[in-house]
């Protein structure tokens, strides 16, 4: 059952990888500020070209495989100062995890980052997200989140 779960996870992750590529893709690092262990992990990050959202496919391995996907609206996205960019929206996150009780989430998230271009084309970036998880019952929750991004 890990085999099939993980050859899953490989598959979207080059599915998403190869698609993005026209506007910017990236990794990211993060934890669960109130302690689900489902909300932290590994994350792709990606934007595709056409349309005006972020896109994240994460998984965790601890206790279990976890998989899990974001797609936030930046209603901003300005600069700050110098290098420095900020953006500010809303989303969506779902997923689900192969523990002993099958569990699985979803709910609307926030998203609050700033954006440093080191340089051209790379970004680093931190973020905190704000979430409440609806299904299968309410849970509120705060993840962050460390990556980088090249964008294309």
């Amino acid at each position: 059952m890990k085999t099939k779960v993980l050859l899953l996870v490989l598959a979207l992750l080059l599915i998403a990888s190869v698609s993005s590529f026209a506007t910017g893709i990236g990794l990211q690092g993060g934890m669960d500020f109130l302690g689900n262990p489902y909300a932290s992990g590994l994350a792709l990050s990606f934007k595709l070209d056409d349309l005006p959202m972020m896109f994240g496919l994460g998984w965790n391995f601890s206790g279990g495989v976890a998989i899990g996907a974001t797609a936030d609206w930046w209603f901003y996205n300005e600069n700050l100062t110098g290098i420095i960019d900020y953006y500010l929206g809303l989303g969506l996150f779902g997923g689900f995890s192969t523990d002993g009780a099958g569990s699985f989430w979803l709910g609307p998230r926030g998203v609050a980052g700033l954006q440093i271009f080191v340089l051209d084309p790379l970004e680093i970036f931190i973020e905190v997200d704000p979430y409440l998880a609806l299904l299968p019952s309410p849970k509120p929750g705060v993840q962050g989140a460390v990556g980088f991004r090249f964008w294309f």
